[in-house]
């Protein structure tokens, strides 16, 4: 989330009339590119600044107009305010930490709050052992744990092994087979979602799948590879 007052953006154009915004402009334009190419917001934050000068050039003659945007857009970006609006699961700033800010809340019980794979975290360190890597088909909070996590969207390897579980999955044979690939490719765990394709054949199938259940909560479960 970045805020409605950037719904604005077109006023930016303006700055054209100056040489400092003609240049604002075309910095944002050029780092603008990646968002041509993936269409999430957070890959317009590197020219956001340079669009969000452009928009104080344009407005900078207009007596009242800068302070009332600001006062409009920090009040719609209040993490309560935002939160009647915005989609639940849009990445935004949720809550002022002030325990935690204060040290009043200890980091592991903030932390554990805020990140759900955090409570795996000494489920992990002793049951992975050092060196070994762990499948999952989600990004993970790898900060926190401390082990090599093979993501299914981040590599051709990674597609291969989600590929295989899915279809494993999907037509209810192959299982083995399917898990001999995420093992051959050095992912001795699987990290799971409740969510994931093949969670439910996973926990109903794990004999077939050739997998034992190492731990599991928050929706998540961590699986060994036999």
């Amino acid at each position: 989330m970045i805020g409605p007052a950037f719904l604005l953006l077109p006023l930016a154009l303006l700055a054209l009339r100056n040489p400092h915004g003609r240049k604002l402009l075309a910095a944002g334009a050029i780092y603008s590119i990646p968002a041509f190419l993936n269409i999430e917001v957070r890959f317009l934050v590197p020219a956001l600044p340079f669009f969000a000068l452009a928009m104080g050039l344009a407005m900078a003659n207009s007596p009242g107009i800068l302070p009332a945007v600001t006062l409009f857009q920090a009040f719609l970006c209040w993490p309560q305010v935002m939160s009647s609006y915005c989609d639940p699961n849009a990445w935004r700033i949720r809550d002022i930490p002030i325990l935690g800010a204060l040290r009043s809340e200890s980091e592991s019980q903030f932390i554990a709050r805020h990140v759900g794979d955090y409570a795996l975290k000494d489920a992990i360190a002793s049951a992975v052992p050092a060196g070994s890597r762990i499948f999952s088909f989600a990004g993970r909070a790898q900060a926190y744990i401390d082990r090599d996590i093979v993501v299914g969207y981040e590599s051709s390897q990674g597609l291969r092994i989600q590929e295989a579980l899915e279809q494993a999955a999907e037509a209810h044979s192959g299982r083995r087979q399917a898990a001999l690939i995420a093992k051959s490719g050095g992912c001795g765990f699987l990290l799971v979602n409740d969510a994931d394709a093949v969670a439910q054949d996973l926990n109903q199938n794990m004999s077939k799948w050739g997998v034992s259940k190492v731990a599991e909560t928050n929706g998540t479960t961590i699986y060994r590879l036999e």
